[in-house]
This record gives C-alpha cells, structure tokens and sequence, in this order.
C-alpha cells in the first residue's frame, strides 16, 4: 500500500532530484558609522530589461536579493530616512554566486557620486567570500574568446582546469567517468539519463550539442560543490543558464564553415611519405537569434537556432597498416568476394567519411509579474542525426557501412517561478520535462558482424553488432523547489527536489549474428568462425526494430534537503547541510520461473547472490549525504582558505538496471560460443541471411523460453556514491594576479561491480612461470542427472555493490591575471590519479564484464589505473579585446593544452584464463625475466613466396629485445602488466579564434559585421610535425598470441611475430581529422551580423 501511495505521488508531482540553480544572488550589509541600518530600502535593476528586484535591510543592516537573473550590468541603490541616497552601477552576477555588494551611508548633506562597479571585480571571484566551490565560470566576455570549432560545450568545458577531453568528446572532470557528470539547462537535465554518449549529453550520440552555444548566457562548471542544492554527480555538476530578452530589440545569425582547404596535409611520422589534403568535404553551420520585449519592463523572449550540415572525412593510408603481410589487394579480394558472393556492399575503408544533419531550436520567455514575483518558461528542441564512421587504423580495417546511424530528437520544457516575498523569505519552484528518442541503426544493407583476426590487427564490415535492433525512448519529469529564510547572519533553505523516469528500450545485441574469424583464410574458405554470437527476441519473429522484446521500465527518487549558511564573520563563512534522497524503482522486471525455481539454487553452490532474483529489482532506499565547507579570509582579504568535505549522490544510470528489464531470459533468447564454436555435424557455416541466422537449437540447446542472458541485481544494490574532500588557498599576488593551489580526493562508495554468475569457478592453474587461473569453458550444470548440461542461459550477469574502494585525486594550481588594456591570462597545472575496480563505460552489463582487462579473471577483478585517469596536464589561456578607433574591435584567444596520452593496456590475443571463452584478447600478458621462461611454438609470418616461419628461439629473442626497448615492460619483468599501465605519447595543442569586429551607429543601434577564424592545433599549421595526438583501438594491444594451453600439462603456449618492433611503430595510430584533438590543424572561417 505504502508503495503504491508512493507511485501515485510521483506521477502526481512528476518530479526531478538534480537541483541545479539557474540564477545569481546579490547580497551585502547597509551601515553607518554606527554599525548596521535596518529597515533600508535596496533595489537593484537590471539595466537592459529593467527587471526590479526589491527589498529592505534586516536587523542587523544585512539584505538578499535572491533569484536575480545572471549577467547585468545591475544597478543597485539604497534609499533611507535621514541618509543620502547611494547607487553602485556595472555591477554583474555569475552563476550561482552570492555578489557581495556592501554600502556605507552618510548623512552628509553633500551629494555623492554614483559609484561605478566595473567588470574587473568578476576576475576575483574566487574571493568572493560566499563562493565556497570549487567553480568555474564562463561569462559572455569568456563565451566570446573561447576557439569552437565544434560550436559544442566541450569546447567550453576542457578549459576547466580539473577537466580532460577525449577525443570522442566525452568530459571527465575530476578523474571521474564521464557518465556520471551533471548536465542542465536552466535548471533542466541535459544528462543523457542512460548512460550511452560518450559526452554525456542529449543528443551526444548524434554529435550534436544539447543548445545552440549562442544561446547560453553563462557556464558554471563545479567540481567540489559542498551546496546541498548539487546532486546527481560524482565528477562534475555543468550548469548553463540561456540569453533572455531586454528591453532593447537585439539579434543577429551567423554563418561558419570548414572545408578541405581549411585543413592541413597528412600528418605522419615517415618522412618518405607523400603528405596530401583531405578529399573535398563540406561542413556548415547557420545560426540565428533574436531577443526583445513584448511589454517593455514586462514581457521579454529571445529565441535561438542553429542549423548544421557537414561532412567529414576519415581518411587513412594503407601503407600504415600494422600487418605488412596482408596486401592492399588482399582487403580488396575480400570486398570482391563479400559482392559477388554474398551481394553485399561492404563500402570502402580509405576514407570513412562521416556526416551530422542537425537542427536545433531554444526559446525563453520570461514575466516579470511584479518586483517580487518573476516566471520564466523555456522550451529547447534537437532533431539530429550522425552517421558514425569509424576510420581504418594501423590495427584496424573497418569497412564504411558498418558505421552506426544515430538519429536523435529532445524536446525540453521548464517553467519556473521565483518570488522574493519579504527580506525574510524567497522560494524557487522548478518544473521540467524533457523526452528524447534515440533511433539508433546500421548504414548498409541488413549483414551479419563480422571480425576478421589479422595478426595483431582486425578486419571489421557487416552492420555493427549492437545497432540492428536499437530503440531508446526517455522521458523525465522534474520539480525543483526551494525555499530560503533569511536570519541575522545565517541563511537557511529548504530543498525539496525529485526525479521520475520512464524507459522503452529495445536492445537484441547480434541480432544479425556476429561472427569472428581466425584469419581471411578461414573467412574466404569457410572454414568456420572462433566465436559465434547472435540474439533473437522470444516473443515474436522480428529481427530488428519493431519488436515486442522491450524493456519497459521507470525509476524515481525524491530528495529532501536543509542547510544553513553561516556567516561567522566578516572574513569566515560555514556551510552546513544534509539531503536524504528516496531512490527506487517503478515497476519490477518479467519473472522467469524456470531461473528461479532451478537455476537459482544451483548458482548459489558457487556464488553469493545478496538476495538476487529473476522479476525483482533492488529495494528502495534512503541515501543521506551530509555536507560541511568553510571558507576564511585573512590578511585584508589578500589570502583565503576554503575547504569542504562532503558525500554525492549520483543519478541511476539506467544502462545498468535497463540491463535486468531486457536480458530477463523470456524476452531474448540466444547462443554465445567464443571457444571454435561448431554445429553437431563438425561444421559451421557462415550464414549471410540475417533472417536464418543459427539459434541455440541448432547447437542441440533450445528456443523456447527461457534462453538467452539473465541480468539481476542485488536486493540491496545502491547506485554510485562518492565521498569528496577538497581543500585550496587562493592568494591575491603583486601585480594584480590571483594564484589557487587547489587538492582534491575522491573516495569512491557503493561501486557497481559485475559478476558472470553462469561459469564454474577456476579449480586448477597454469602451470610455468605464468601461473594464473584457469577457468572450465563449461557453464553451471542445472541438472547434473541429465545427459548434456542442461544451461539455457548465454551469461548469468550479477550486478551487485562490492569490491576495494576506487579512489582519485587531483592536485592544481593557477595563476590568472586581468589588465585594463582588454588582455587576460590564465594558466594551470593539474595532476590527476584515479583507480577503479570496474569501469562502467560500456551500454551492457555483460561488457562491462567481458572487456576488462584482468589477469585473474573478470569475476576476480583488482584494483586498477582507471581511463579517466589523465596523469599531467597544463592548460594556458591568453585573450585579448581591444576596440579600435569608433568603428570596430578586434578580439584573439589562444588556447594550448598540454597533457599525459591516454593509458593502454597490453594483452594477449585468446585467452589463457578462458572464463569468457578462449578466444577473448581481455588477459594481461606475464612479462617473463627471460623470453625463454615461455613455451613459443613455430611462426609462419606471410604466404608463398615471403612466407618465413620463426622458430620459438627466434620469436624469444624478438620479444625480450621487444621488452627492453619499451620502458614499462622492461620494469614489469617477471610479473603481470596493468590494466591502463602503459601510457600513449604526451600531447601539445594549440587553439587560436581570432575575430575582427565592424561596427555602425544608426540611432540606439549598434549594427556589427564581425569576421572570425578558428583554427583546432594551430600548432600543426606552423610546424607539420608538431600537434601530434596518438590513439590506440580500444585502448590495448595484443602483444602476444596465446595458441592453447595443453590439456594435461596445463602449460600455454605462445607465438610472437618478429617483425614487431615497438607498439608504437606496429599499434599507435595518429589521430587524424576527428572533431576532438586532431593530428591535423582544420579552420573554420565565421562571418556574423548582428546588432544590439
């Protein structure tokens, strides 16, 4: 009963839990020489829309003004009986700041000037004592200087100092997943809940920004936010608040393009090659805006759109492939082949180029009902779609029509009500609603997957495996409402805030088939595939889109919170607070009877469930998250110490308990083999026809229900929570500069760990020096008195909360400095380590399983180097504006980035281990004292003529030379390399926007023309061998070839190919022309009208 009273509460409210503040507050103390003036009238007006904000000093002099809009300029007067009236003017608010504004009256009958605030005062924010964050913001000054080629908020976002960006465009702030950052749009989520974009954001999976950039107004950026309103993170909470109408009509549109002749040449380490420009290509993008008043003082809209269309080529160089033993002619055999015997198109694989087709559309409305009451109701609109391509690697051969098609379309509304009803009181009140579909979908004609192993390389081309049956439906309904007390020197607020989601998700992964080959060979001749993977809904006979085996689902949380922030003194400011968050489930998974009453008692012989079951999802539960910072300033305010410690609450990423809804073994049936897989008759042939594909009944299984994977989660399973410390001094050095030494350490609580529950556990070694576990290939026998073993289930995945706790930390420290003459400069170091037990990045539980890199085994996980660990980085910024004469301006901004590569793992290709099969490349290689510790069996590298088989004596002398030559091996003699231990090359970038601005007077009017050019690695345009970015396929390399271990002996045997001389001669590619960190500098030329 409580639970359903519940349910209908939240679909009642349709609520939403990740408070995030959409406006500024502008606060102070009115005194004479007496001490402090009650009851005196403040009113600050913003000046382009004559928005009014009133109120009166309390007790002790002091006055807020909460719920103020962002930017300015403000104009802030204080009027009192006896006093002179007072006025400070320019005064601008940042996002989320509390802006100190204090006055001191005279009665003096002589009058006093206005006092004039200028911008100046924004560059030491970070003195500004009720900002106890950990914050950066990016005002419309920062907006405007900052290189964006990519007109994203990535772009923005990677100047954070304590902020890395992959080249796929994903942010991980604070050495923390990217997943779990915090998006919003005027108090709205623009998280892609799931959990699929590697960027984090709606719409990321179609590269498409979640706002049109000139749409935003300010970007706040908080890493260590103790404010009890900030929740539903565990690296970072990103706030973008957009323009709003004034009283004055203002507007423009723009027009940027990117081409091949705003590129450079081939980047590439051989000097004998011939360094060429891209093909043609074409990539523009239009926006336009508009903002004014409907009533003057009263009624104001601005609207924003953005409309994009590129094209955009990947283009490789076959003499860089890895196997130098497979020909150019050899791929385009195999494409002939795939045509005339299968009619299938492959596409080609030299230039995989990629495309975006994206509208976008924003609109703001906002009333100013009273000086007391304001409302504001936004509405934000995508409809993109990117074919993602990807480009053919030294260890990779992908054929263009195994791109994914990633249609997206969002819709987003929030309405919001601020009111500020005495000096004593205000309140927020939020509500939101944002429903987004992702469609996603394969470019060429219906095929299965197929991978070919090419040596240390692999051939891809067919429909990508997971995009055949693809469907993602999401809607969020969101309330946020916040009330404030104001009290002597203590400011108190109440939170009540809440989330209710609500999933359709079609997922049948391979559900074309998927197929891997040992070589082209076996291919061609048909010799049978390695590994045989395919999945069919159990419902109906639909392969793709369309099927009834959806998981439909819903998940909410509702969260209460209090804090008070206490001004001790003039120079300390407390803040204390604690929010319980009610996070739970909506409905509960299909019940599989036959797991339940069979299986269930069998798996626990081997495995410790926590309460686990097939048709139930964890129980509801009370996160509580306490929260305490301070903040003290000495020395005249010359220096500050600020400090915090605190607990987060993220959001449910719903990949994971989406996981249990779809994989319920009734909906999905299938068959998994990785260890040569054949049919009863010895044989398997590739079958192309996506329609007849061969299902667990064709191996001697069945498929009736139940089949397929079986997801379930602990009965008390908790979603990810992390614990944050954070301590800094910023000091106001000579000059005028500003310098912060800044420490920040995360303890990671509640980790998402994954179990396969479905295999035996290991009961025997490898013997010789590598001595690691070895795992049955067998699955749990059900029922061990029938003949076979009786195992319908692919993978039995256990998701449950366990394991060392993961932890990062990160160390800073910046110097920034503003001069009169329009010239700012900024610049940072960080170091970041960061280490996991698991690394949730994957859109499938069995994946987060079956790709990490181990040496024990993937249900007997270590603590290991995260990805999101980025080692050094330096960050430097340098703008300057300057307007010249009366009739134009001219602004640059430089941008360089310089910062550890990428971490990457070495491993074996096949598996000693075998808990996945023996044919998965996810073991971490034993680096022997001596190459002749290992068991190497005879080589044959090449074929006919240049073929040469090495002998094991020659293929040790090859690897320990190998080892030698690299330094992280040469250091791990004689034991196991790391998962992320290896490190790609340290990499130097350079942005530069330069933009000269024409201007004309016509009335009140501005009329501006503006010309702008971005280049991405302007390093690379001086130099060609500078801007180098290295990238390594999925983030590891198959140094050696495990054939088999010996059945009786137990003792593996290996080969390794003399010819590879380094990895990064035979595996690291040069990123070339990706939207993010590329090899090769690319332009783009802006033209923009507007006038204000």
């Amino acid at each position: 009963m409580k639970k359903s009273l519940l349910l209908l509460f939240m679909a009642l409210l349709c609520l939403k839990l990740n408070a995030q503040i959409t406006t500024s507050t502008i606060s102070g103390l009115v005194s004479d020489n007496g001490g402090g003036v009650p009851g005196a009238t403040v009113v600050a007006v913003h000046t382009p829309s004559g928005t009014k904000y009133t109120t009166q000093t309390r007790g002790d002099g002091r006055y807020t003004l909460p719920n103020v809009n962002v930017g300015g300029p403000y104009s802030i007067s204080v009027t009192y009986l006896g006093y002179q009236p007072q006025t400070k003017s320019g005064v601008s608010a940042s996002l989320g700041d509390d802006m100190k504004i204090n006055f001191l009256l005279s009665s003096d009958t002589k009058q006093l000037d206005d006092v004039v605030v200028k911008g100046a005062q924004r560059s030491n924010s970070v003195f500004d004592k009720n900002s106890l964050n950990t914050t950066t913001v990016f005002d419309a000054e920062k907006l405007a200087a900052t290189p964006s080629t990519n007109r994203n908020l990535n772009d923005l976002l990677r100047q954070t100092p304590q902020a890395r960006a992959d080249y796929n465009g994903g942010i991980s702030i604070a050495g923390q997943n990217n997943k779990y950052n915090s998006v919003s749009i005027n108090g709205a989520p623009a998280n892609d809940q799931f959990g699929l974009a590697a960027t984090g954001t709606n719409g990321g999976q179609a590269n498409s920004s979640p706002i049109p950039v000139d749409a935003i107004d300010q970007l706040q950026v908080n890493v260590s936010p103790f404010d009890v309103r900030y929740s539903g993170f565990l690296g970072g909470s990103i706030n973008a608040v957009t323009k709003s109408g004034t009283n004055k009509v203002v507007g423009g549109f723009s027009y940027f393009l990117r081409n091949q002749n705003l590129a450079g040449k081939t980047p590439t380490n051989d000097e004998s090659a011939t360094r060429i420009k891209l093909p043609d290509f074409t990539a523009r993008t239009y926006s336009a805006n508009l903002g004014g008043a409907i009533v003057k003082d009263k009624l104001f809209l601005f609207v924003a759109g953005e409309y994009q269309k590129s094209n955009t080529p990947k283009v490789f160089d076959f003499a860089n492939y890895g196997n130098t033993t497979t020909t150019k002619a050899d791929i385009d055999g195999l494409a002939d082949l795939l045509r005339t015997k299968y009619g299938y198109e492959p596409g080609g694989y030299l230039n995989n180029a990629a495309t975006v087709d994206r509208k976008a559309l924003t609109a703001k409305l906002d009333w100013n009902i009273s000086n007391k009451h304001k409302f504001s109701l936004f509405y934000n609109y995508i409809d993109a779609e990117n074919v993602s391509t990807s480009a053919s690697s030294r260890t990779a051969i992908n054929f263009n029509n195994g791109a994914v098609v990633y249609p997206n379309k969002t819709h987003q509304f929030t309405a919001e009500l601020k009111s500020n009803f005495s000096n004593k009181l205000s309140n927020s009140l939020l509500l939101g609603y944002t429903n987004v579909l992702d469609d996603r979908g394969g470019l060429g004609n219906p095929f299965p997957s197929v991978q070919i192993r090419d040596g240390a390389s692999n051939i891809n081309f067919g429909t990508e495996a997971f995009s055949a049956a693809n469907q993602l439906k999401q809607k969020t309904y969101s309330l946020i409402n916040e009330t404030k007390f104001y009290t002597g020197d203590h400011t108190l607020s109440l939170i009540e805030d809440a989330e209710y989601n609500d999933y359709y998700n079609l997922f049948i992964r391979q559900a074309y088939g998927a197929y891997v080959y040992n070589s082209i060979s076996d291919f061609v001749n048909d010799r049978g595939p390695a590994s045989y993977n395919y999945s069919y809904s159990l419902v109906d006979d639909i392969a793709g889109d369309g099927s009834a085996a959806a998981a439909k689902f819903k998940t909410y949380r509702v969260g209460l919170a209090f804090q008070d922030k206490w001004d001790v003194t003039a120079n300390t400011t407390i803040l204390l607070g604690l929010r319980a968050d009610l996070i739970g489930y909506g409905n509960q998974p299909s019940v599989d009877n036959y797991f339940n009453n069979t299986a269930l008692g069998n798996i626990q012989k081997y495995y410790d469930l926590s309460g686990a079951r097939s048709g139930q999802a964890p129980d509801a539960y009370v996160s509580l998250s306490p929260r305490f910072a301070i903040k003290h300033s000495m020395n005249d305010g010359q220096t500050q110490f600020r400090g915090g410690i605190g607990l987060f609450q993220s959001r449910i990423t719903a990949v994971t308990p989406g996981g249990m809804f779809s994989n319920a073994g009734v909906l999905i049936g299938g068959y998994t083999n990785n260890s040569n897989p054949r049919l009863p008759n010895g044989t398997l042939p590739f079958q192309p026809d996506v329609n007849n594909q061969y299902t667990a009944e064709a191996f001697g299984g069945t498929t009736t229900s139940p089949s397929g994977e079986m997801n379930i989660m602990a009965k008390n399973f908790k979603s990810p929570k992390v614990i944050k410390f954070n301590f800094a001094v910023d000091q106001k050095l000579p000059g005028g500069i500003v310098g912060t030494i800044e420490g920040n350490y995360t303890l990671n609580l509640n980790q998402t760990m994954y179990y396969n529950a479905n295999i035996l556990p290991s009961s025997s070694n490898a013997v010789g020096v590598d001595n690691r576990p070895l795992y049955s290939t067998t699955k749990i026998d059900f029922n061990p008195s029938a003949a076979g073993i009786q195992n319908p289930y692919t993978y039995v995945m256990l998701v449950k909360n366990g394991g060392r706790a993961g932890r990062s930390y990160v160390v800073s420290g910046a110097l920034s400095k503003k001069f009169q003459s329009g010239l700012d400069l900024s610049g940072s170091y960080t170091f970041s380590r960061a280490q996991v037990m698991n690394e949730p990045t994957s859109s499938q539980n069995s994946s987060q399983w079956r790709y990490m890199e181990t040496a024990f085994g993937k249900n007997n996980l270590r603590l290991s180097n995260s990805d999101f660990d980025f080692g050094h980085m330096v960050k430097a910024n340098a703008s300057y504006s300057k307007d010249w004469f009366k009739f134009g301006g001219t602004s640059i901004g430089l941008f360089y980035t310089g910062q550890s590569g990428t971490r990457y793992t070495y491993v074996y290709r096949n598996s000693i281990l075998g808990d996945d099969g023996t044919s998965s490349s996810n073991d971490l290689i034993f680096v022997p004292q001596s190459a002749s510790q290992l068991n190497f069996v005879p080589l044959t590298v090449g074929t006919g003529a240049t073929a040469r088989t090495y002998t094991p004596a020659e293929q040790a002398a090859a690897f320990d030379k190998f080892i030698d030559n690299d330094p992280y091996l040469k250091d791990k003699r004689g034991k196991y390399t790391e998962r992320n231990g290896a490190r790609l090359p340290f990499v130097n970038m350079f942005d530069l926007h330069a933009e000269q601005n024409f201007y004309v007077k016509v009335g009140n009017s501005k009329q501006h023309l503006a010309v702008s050019f971005d280049i991405n690695n302007v390093g690379n345009l001086i130099n060609k061998d500078w801007g180098r970015f290295y990238y390594l396929s999925n983030d590891n390399y198959t140094l050696l070839t495990v054939t088999g271990v010996n059945a009786t002996t137990r003792v593996p045997s290996y080969q390794f190919n003399p010819t590879v001389t380094s990895a990064k001669d035979n595996a690291f590619t040069i990123q070339d022309f990706s939207n993010y960190n590329s090899s090769r500098w690319t332009g783009q030329l802006g033209v923009k009208y507007f006038f204000n």
